[in-house]
């Protein structure tokens, strides 16, 4: 399927509709083919160096992405991917290498369900010819360690090798694959190789695990296995978690602000529930604002898809919300006016 930007002019008409009119002339989202990896039998381009390769990764990886989008997309489909909010920031690990990044990841729209937190270093895979970098994952010791380090990171500076694992055969190698002049990186563990022990699931599990980013957002092709070939977590059929870059935004009601991303975020701290996605659909590309009903139709506005600043008024409600990048690594939620 081919996504079409609209004309900004078309979208201007449609500043402000009930939502379920908004929906017809909206159907499914769409999911860049940038995110989601496409069959291609052109031969790669890649004319990047492996230190090159590293660097230009470096520049795109960090920031926050959400695949609520495709969770709502496969409401009906019994091999549901789980919706996914992943963090990742680089941060100053000085005894684990030059370049570290923190890992974060909630389940379900809940920062409070971490599932994950970890740390990565990155460095180049010398000794490979099948890839120019390796990613190797830092266990922590314990549970509270990393916690909330995405917000303030400046405690991890004194971390070293011996405050976490690193389980043998699970670094993931990288290489640029570059086909229709876009960046798509691609890393995989070597098959059968990142086998660990879990006491979540008091077993020894199997890692099959393909990434690939781009400047859109990041794919999860990742399963845990029984040593019997079982499914125990993760993608349960052929289609990877897609999850989309988010860009963070404050919205604001009267005296109260509050903090929501562009990818299906929600909050209730204006004193009512809001929500705001960037859709991308077969007519239509947009960012839509929403103030949802339980009992009547949800009021809706639609601007552009990149739009810095989208506000919606309606009966005694009027909300503003603008672009607000500072915040990016922030869930603090306002209940004065700046």
């Amino acid at each position: 399927m081919t996504c079409h930007s609209p004309d900004s002019r078309r979208i201007g008409s449609m500043r402000f509709l009930p939502a379920f009119l908004l929906l017809t002339l909206l159907p499914g989202a769409c999911l860049s083919s940038d995110v989601v990896p496409q069959a291609d039998d052109a031969t790669p381009e890649t004319s990047l160096t492996a230190e090159q390769q590293l660097a230009r990764f470096v520049t795109i990886f960090p920031g926050r992405y959400d695949s609520t989008r495709q969770w709502l997309d496969e409401a009906r489909s019994d091999q549901r991917n789980y919706r996914r909010h992943s963090i990742f920031r680089r941060v100053e690990v000085p005894a684990l290498g030059d370049i570290v990044f923190l890992a974060h990841q909630y389940r379900d729209g809940d920062p409070q369900k971490v599932y994950r937190q970890r740390l990565y270093t990155l460095s180049l895979a010398d000794s490979r010819e099948d890839a120019a970098f390796r990613l190797r994952v830092h266990v922590p010791r314990t549970d509270d360690m990393l916690a909330g380090a995405y917000r303030d990171p400046s405690p991890l500076s004194v971390l070293g090798p011996d405050d976490f694992t690193v389980w043998e055969g699970c670094d993931l190698f990288w290489s640029l694959d570059r086909r229709d002049n876009q960046d798509r990186f691609v890393g995989t563990l070597d098959e059968g190789a990142c086998r660990f022990s879990s006491d979540a699931f008091a077993q020894d599990i199997v890692l099959e695990e393909t990434l690939t980013l781009t400047a859109d957002g990041i794919t999860f092709a990742d399963r845990g296995l029984s040593l019997t070939g079982d499914w125990l977590f993760g993608m349960r059929g052929a289609v990877p978690n897609i999850s989309l870059k988010v860009r963070p935004f404050l919205c604001q009601s009267g005296i109260r602000t509050a903090w929501l991303h562009d990818q299906g975020g929600t909050s209730d701290a204006l004193g009512f529930p809001i929500r705001l996605d960037r859709l991308r659909s077969a007519d239509m590309t947009g960012l839509r604002l929403t103030i949802p009903f339980a009992e009547q139709r949800d009021l809706t506005v639609l601007d552009r898809w990149d739009a810095e600043q989208i506000s919606l008024d309606a009966q005694d409600r009027r909300v503003v919300c603008r672009h607000a990048p500072e915040t990016l690594y922030s869930e603090t939620i306002y209940s004065e006016a700046d």
